[in-house]
């Protein structure tokens, strides 16, 4: 995969599309582990993205593997998501595993799931570094009861936490402490969680489950609103552009929904239809933008990239959780951004800060390392349609969430072609 390179140029005339987004891997990951519980539950449009299909390969693999004697070994491979809701998990399941990972995600860190799981009476313990994976889990039945989390770092812990509480002996009283990052994703949780049949009580930042069962229910997955993120920034730096993404409804359970608003002074309109959500670009623009991301960390980069290719000066906040996703991507936002000719300053409490360049063409073309980061390939893309032409390395790292995507740039009139020169 690594020496794998393609290059992307812009359609020669505006961009008409309608296309199908794939499904949420974020609702999808969810519904596997609540069905785990309860085979008789069964999820409508699973999403086909890599993160998804393994997750259902390691769920197999742990009903196929306990109980044994020798410990069994789980590979999350780079999935964070993957890797968190399967440490809680197997918690829970009796055998003994080791749950590794890619080298990125043995730099990744678990310390405060563990903490947490071991408060609620789980046999955890490191297998390599103190507070990184992988992890040696020894399943057995948990008492459960009270915890509490510092809620600022990932609401993935959160949501691993949420999903085994109706398995727990005594339930589980949760407590969230600190400021809540990416508050969307447990709400998200907790919502599929009630309409699997699952009792929440929720004030604010505490949430009490009592021990109960998953209902043999069916829910159907929806489309990707962070897919859907790419074709808003597509159509933000494309004239007279028109994208129809079919399926896309108002009621959403997800929190990247959020980038209609986004994206409206940006110079994209979009109105609900009978097939979907029509995209219509405006040519409205400001001369400033500021947004805090803590709820929506991953449309970040879609915003970084539409607002640096269109020169607009701004600032973005709430990126912490951007230090411990697939890379650091404030790190590599910025090393990308430079690659094309614009800078991007890191300020104090993760805030990006951009200056408001023009893209400068020359004929050097821009090198985009995606970092083995999907949304660093998908969001780098469309810088194209500011008249440079990209080299975009490791472009199959779009597998983990959008495996399509290369597909429909073409469909769109992208000239891509793949290169095995690296």
């Amino acid at each position: 995969m690594n020496n794998k390179t393609l290059t992307i140029s812009a359609p020669q005339k505006p961009v008409h599309i309608e296309l199908s987004l794939p499904a949420s891997k974020s609702i999808a990951n969810r519904l596997l582990i609540m069905q785990s519980f309860n085979p008789d539950m069964t999820i409508g449009n699973l999403s086909e993205a890599n993160d998804t299909v393994l997750l259902q390969q390691l769920i197999r693999q742990m009903q196929d593997s306990g109980n044994q004697n020798n410990p069994v070994t789980l590979d999350a491979g780079p999935a964070g998501t993957v890797y968190r809701f399967m440490t809680a998990r197997l918690a829970l399941e009796p055998g003994t595993w080791l749950l590794t990972g890619s080298e990125r995600m043995k730099e990744r860190p678990v310390k405060l799931l563990v903490e947490a799981l071991r408060t609620l009476g789980a046999d955890i313990e490191y297998a390599g570094n103190k507070d990184y994976p992988p992890l040696i889990i020894r399943g057995k039945k948990l008492k459960g009861g009270a915890v509490s989390i510092d809620a600022g770092v990932s609401s993935q812990y959160i949501s691993a936490l949420m999903m085994i509480g109706p398995a727990l002996e005594e339930g589980l009283d949760l407590t969230l402490t600190g400021n809540v990052g990416s508050l969307p994703y447990i709400e998200m949780t907790a919502r599929l969680m009630q309409q699997a049949g699952i009792n929440i009580i929720s004030t604010k930042k505490r949430y009490t489950i009592p021990k109960q069962t998953y209902a043999p229910v069916q829910i159907i997955t929806e489309p990707d609103w962070s897919a859907a993120s790419y074709w808003f920034q597509i159509v933000s730096l494309s004239k007279q552009s028109e994208v129809l993404l079919r399926d896309l409804k108002p009621e959403s359970l997800q929190g990247d929904s959020a980038v209609r608003a986004l994206f409206e002074p940006l110079g994209v309109n979009s109105q609900f239809t009978d097939k979907g959500l029509q995209l219509k670009n405006t040519h409205t623009e400001v001369t400033h933008f500021t947004a805090d991301f803590t709820d929506i960390p991953d449309l970040a980069q879609t915003f970084v990239v539409t607002l640096a290719a269109k020169g607009i000066p701004s600032r973005l906040s709430g990126l912490r959780s951007l230090r411990i996703k697939e890379t650091d991507r404030i790190k590599a936002l910025i090393l990308d951004l430079d690659a094309c000719g614009l800078i991007a300053f890191e300020k104090e409490n993760f805030v990006l800060e951009l200056p408001g360049q023009s893209i400068t063409i020359n004929e050097k073309t821009p090198f985009i390392r995606t970092w083995h980061d999907h949304r660093m390939a998908m969001a780098f893309a469309p810088m194209c349609l500011t008249g440079i032409t990209l080299q975009i390395e490791n472009p199959d790292v779009v597998q983990k969430s959008y495996p399509s995507f290369w597909n429909h740039l073409i469909d769109a009139g992208f000239l891509v072609e793949v290169l095995t020169i690296r």
